[in-house]
């Protein structure tokens, strides 16, 4: 990766999650936290997470026209506001890839086309949001399921408010095999 020029223009022109994003990246290139990931201690790990889950949710979501079923009744009946998701939590995706991806930090585009996806959200009850990915108990996260079961569990309307015509999350496409193979490999164990 090259220096990061933040007064250039073409960093200038780039979008708010954009500029965040190759800002992190410098920071985890500039301590050369691709050779040094593994020798890092546990509490160090758990604040790059958090920057990189500030670097994801702190800016402006990309959302799906996709609702679980249930919060698309609770909006229409209820008058209920549906809760964006995203289906691939930033601190755990940071995690994953420095575990089973780290070459893409050396690809700046790469790495920005993960951010770009991880930004992706769909729209679920406040209580679906509760209950996927992980339990932050006593500030823990523990994957309690897979992500990419979980979300396949729910029935999905699309943006014409029509069922769509799978039995598999509409956007499964999205998930990233490491982040799947982290989730595995960490299933019920605290990881932050």
């Amino acid at each position: 990766m090259n220096k990061l020029d933040i007064t250039s223009s073409e960093f200038k022109n780039l979008d708010k999650w954009e500029k965040h994003a190759l800002i992190y990246l410098n920071g985890v290139n500039a301590v050369d936290l691709y050779n040094t990931w593994d020798n890092v201690d546990h509490h160090t790990k758990i604040i790059y997470s958090e920057d990189f889950y500030n670097t994801i949710f702190k800016n402006s979501a990309n959302v799906s026209d996709f609702i679980t079923m249930e919060a698309n009744y609770a909006k229409s009946n209820d008058g209920k506001k549906p809760t964006q998701d995203h289906f691939q939590v930033a601190r755990i995706a940071i995690r994953a890839l420095m575990e089973y991806n780290r070459p893409l930090l050396l690809d700046t585009e790469k790495f920005l086309d993960v951010c770009k996806t991880l930004r992706t959200v769909v729209r679920v009850t406040s209580d679906q949001n509760n209950e996927v990915k992980y339990s932050w108990k006593k500030k823990q996260i523990q994957i309690k399921e897979l992500a990419i079961d979980k979300y396949d569990s729910y029935t999905w309307l699309n943006g014409l408010g029509r069922k769509v015509n799978t039995k598999q999350f509409p956007l499964k496409h999205l998930f990233y095999d490491w982040y799947t193979e982290f989730e595995k490999n960490n299933l019920n164990l605290i990881i932050a």
